[in-house]
């Protein structure tokens, strides 16, 4: 599903990072309430960055994202040490 906000701002939206069938990168955004949203904050793996001059991103758009941890489907590299 696109993205939709309103332009004017830059955002962060809590999203679900993880590595497709090919292993590329990709992430869903988080059903939010708002930045207070602890919830989906909580929940999320990343932050989708939404430029402040678009107020749609549709689905399959590439996006910059700053990660909160793994995305899902990662190898678990605790293991390495």
């Amino acid at each position: 599903d696109p993205v939709r906000r309103r332009p004017g701002r830059r955002g962060y939206l809590p999203a679900h990072a993880f590595l497709d069938a090919s292993g590329r990168l990709a992430a869903r955004p988080l059903p939010s309430m708002g930045s207070a949203d602890l919830v989906a904050l909580r929940r999320a793996n990343a932050l989708l960055v939404a430029p402040e001059d678009r107020g749609e991103l549709p689905a399959g758009e590439p996006v910059r994202l700053l990660m909160l941890g793994l995305p899902a489907g990662s190898p678990d590299r605790s293991a390495e040490s």
